[in-house]
């Protein structure tokens, strides 16, 4: 069990580092979802260490606690990349768009 879970941790770290080299491409227009990504990369990173560092403690709790934060932190961090390339649209067809903080009238 434990090797699969390095071995997926691996996968996880080899395509997080080819997301971050693709959105490289997109320059100065897609410098924010690069930097997401980047901070994707880096926590890829620090989650591999942690782990290392929950082997060698022995799972001890702060070891383990660091280890599944930073797993919550990569999964925002991937899931505002994802975020940031959904295309921007006005409303649904046949729909008035919102914006954020207008009051909607009840009724």
């Amino acid at each position: 069990m434990a090797f699969a879970h390095r071995l997926a941790a691996m996968i996880c770290g080899f395509m997080v580092a080819a997301l971050t080299v693709w959105s490289a491409r997109f320059g100065p227009a897609g410098r924010s979802l690069y930097l997401v990504n980047l901070a994707a990369l880096g926590l890829v990173v620090l989650q591999a260490l942690s782990g290392a560092a929950v082997v060698i403690a022995e799972l001890s709790l702060w070891s383990t606690l660091t280890h599944a934060g930073l797993m919550a932190l990569l999964f925002t961090a991937l899931a505002d990349g994802c975020y940031q390339l959904l295309p921007r649209t006005s409303a649904a067809p046949g729909r008035h768009p919102i914006s954020r903080g207008t009051p909607v009238a009840a009724g």
